[in-house]
């Protein structure tokens, strides 16, 4: 077993315990049933032909799922689990707002990239991957959204002011329609991104730089 720093395995707990949780637009329950479709994609057969096909949109057919989800709820998990360098506005204008609302989807988004990331890390340290306690009766929270703005993306985008030089890139910009998943997200993925406190030899471009290098090699959509 390899070294965790205790910062990580504490905030990861606190995050599987948020993932387990109502939301702001689906229910404890719906949140159990995205971590439990996320696992099961990837031997999802129709996926994997859209996988090696030139273009996904030319293969036909439906996804081998669970059951417990909508079809488009199903459609978004699995293709940002096999799939996710090609998605399409033309794809996403077909489920969004016509099946799913700007909101939820972006709660989908937040908690299928935060178990995503989650499960890889779980699966990079020969860990086994966390079983979630039952989930909790009751409503989504239908929270408010963060001030938002239409800047050209694909959903409204975290509004700031043109002279807001804060740590406001677009990946944090792009969940603000729903701010708990957008926490979740950030709190998490944060753990693997403290460069600054960490001794490096690299200067941060340097590590940036690598990053994407490796990133394009992998055919990474970010």
């Amino acid at each position: 077993m390899l070294p965790i720093r205790p910062v990580v395995a504490s905030q990861f707990e606190k995050s599987w315990a948020k993932v387990a949780g109502h939301g702001a637009w689906w229910s404890a329950a719906e949140r159990h049933a995205m971590v439990a479709e996320l696992r099961h994609a990837s031997a999802c057969g129709i996926c994997r032909v859209r996988a090696e096909a030139l273009s996904p949109n030319s293969v036909e057919g439906e996804h081998e799922h669970l059951g417990f989800l909508p079809d488009a709820v199903v459609d978004v998990i699995h293709r940002m689990r096999t799939d996710s360098g090609r998605l399409t506005r033309a794809w996403f204008d077909s489920i969004v707002p016509r099946q799913i609302s700007p909101e939820a989807y972006v709660e989908i988004v937040g908690v299928v990239g935060t178990v995503m990331v989650m499960d890889t890390w779980a699966t990079a340290m020969q860990m086994t991957l966390k079983k979630l306690p039952p989930a909790e009766t009751g409503e989504p929270t239908r929270e408010a959204s963060l001030p938002v703005t239409d800047a050209g993306a694909w959903v409204p985008i975290l509004d700031i002011g043109p002279h807001d030089r804060g740590p406001n890139p677009n990946i944090f910009r792009s969940l603000a329609l729903a701010p708990s998943a957008r926490e979740l997200f950030l709190s998490t993925f944060s753990q693997h991104y403290m460069l600054q406190e960490m001794r490096l030899e690299l200067a941060r471009p340097q590590i940036e730089l690598i990053a994407s290098r490796v990133s394009a090699l992998n055919q990474c959509f970010y």
